[in-house]
């Protein structure tokens, strides 16, 4: 999705700018963040599951690989289709590890543990 250059999710823009302004790499930076917001699931009891511990370990890696595989590419005709690739790649792999009942993403599971902590909708939680 980022080599396709019309857009990215909220925490792969985070991870960009740190990789933009600081020494890390886009996969490190990815690693660094999810290993930090884990962290955060300690004060709300969440328990992190092995597809969560695999998340922290193995995005930053497999994303830093794609990067480097893949060429940038120009020209709507080219930015579309490899973005919806990208978009349904996160969707398979996030459908396996959570249909598999691996746990959460960090993200994710920070979101579900304010969710059940404070009662907020999830909608609140999220933003």
């Amino acid at each position: 999705m980022i080599r396709a250059a019309i857009g990215v999710a909220p925490w792969d823009v985070l991870s960009q700018g740190i990789a933009l302004q600081t020494p890390l790499s886009f996969g490190v930076a990815t690693n660094v963040i999810g290993a930090l917001v884990l962290l955060l699931w300690w004060p709300i009891r969440q328990k992190p599951g092995l597809g969560t511990v695999l998340n922290v370990m193995l995005i930053g890696p497999s994303a830093q690989f794609g990067l480097w595989l893949l060429p940038e590419v120009q020209g709507l005709a080219w930015q579309i289709p490899m973005y919806l690739c990208g978009l349904l790649l996160v969707a398979l792999a996030t459908g396996l590890y959570i249909g598999a009942r691996l746990g959460p993403g960090p993200r994710d599971g920070l979101m579900t543990g304010l969710h059940a902590r404070s009662g907020w909708p999830i909608w609140i939680v999220r933003s």
